[in-house]
């Protein structure tokens, strides 16, 4: 995961509490593979999508939070007391604690949502996605997680308004092809990219992707439109972007042979978004995953 120097006060990484924020945490919880399983005691090997979140009280004070809601995957939060948004939890000063989503069913499709988390105080909120490899029946009855890498997700305590132009990158697509005898052909590293779309309009939003050369122009590379019912998610997944076809674009590629685009995002109705690569094939010692959080134009 490339650091980034951009500090944009609204949508860091991990955001600092103010009084009665109410942030908006991207909840990850998507099945890739299973492997194994042909009968109930095989070992069976699971391989997902996960996030997680967790607070920290910075201040010297008590710092408060409580559940709002959740927005898409078709779930809701849970029934249970802690859960409820008339519930008040606080969190002491200099300590920290880790989240529950508390989603009361599996999140449908893309198996992606947003919580939404009020706080008060010097409270920071902190999300992060995680490739884990859950390995089941290998000494129990039990499956025993193995993370495989992580990676920061961005916190928002607001949305776009309406109408608003954000990009994300620059976006990584892989390398240029390698000459014969200086690398094996995985080594291109080709990256899945997917968009994530919340719509917290009370109607449907329609929602333009557009991809920008990484240098020396605006005409679009890629244009789509998508359309998100209302306070509801939708991940876009596998741009149609051809690696070939725009290594040849000229500007597109990077001093260290990276092929490199901008992602531009607007919407008719409040919303957030952030892009994502994935590496499906994996080389030893790649990273499995980017997160290229949003910067208003």
């Amino acid at each position: 995961m490339r650091c980034r120097s951009i500090v944009l006060v609204a949508f860091l990484l991990s955001s600092v509490g103010r009084a009665e924020t109410v942030y908006r945490v991207p909840v990850v919880a998507a099945i890739r593979s299973i492997d194994g399983g042909q009968s109930p005691t095989d070992v069976t090997v699971v391989t997902s999508w996960s996030s997680s979140t967790s607070l920290f009280n910075g201040g010297p004070g008590q710092g408060r939070f409580r559940y709002v809601g959740f927005l898409g995957g078709g779930a809701s939060l849970s029934g249970e007391p802690y859960c409820s948004p008339a519930a008040d939890h606080s969190i002491g000063p200099g300590a920290g604690q880790g989240l529950s989503h508390c989603v009361a069913t599996p999140l449908a499709g893309s198996g992606v949502g947003f919580l939404l988390l009020e706080t008060s105080g010097p409270i920071s909120v902190h999300a992060s996605i995680s490739y884990l490899k859950q390995v089941c029946n290998c000494a129990s009855l039990d499956c025993t997680p193995i993370p495989q890498g992580r990676s920061l997700l961005p916190v928002f305590p607001s949305v776009f308004p309406a109408g608003s132009v954000v990009v994300a990158g620059e976006v990584d697509l892989g390398r240029v092809p390698i000459p014969a005898g200086c690398g094996a052909a995985i080594e291109r590293y080709p990256r899945r990219v997917n968009v994530t779309l919340l719509n917290e309009g009370v109607v449907p939003a329609s929602f333009l992707v557009r991809v920008l050369p990484y240098k020396g122009g605006s005409e679009a590379l890629l244009e789509q439109t998508v359309v998100v019912p209302a306070r509801d998610v939708l991940q876009v997944n596998r741009l149609p972007l051809d690696l070939n076809a725009i290594s040849a674009v000229q500007g597109s590629v990077a001093a260290d042979g990276g092929v490199r685009v901008w992602i531009e995002i607007s919407a008719d109705q409040p919303f957030l978004a952030y892009a994502s690569t994935v590496f499906d094939d994996g080389a030893p010692d790649s990273m499995p995953f980017e997160i290229y959080p949003p910067f208003a134009r």
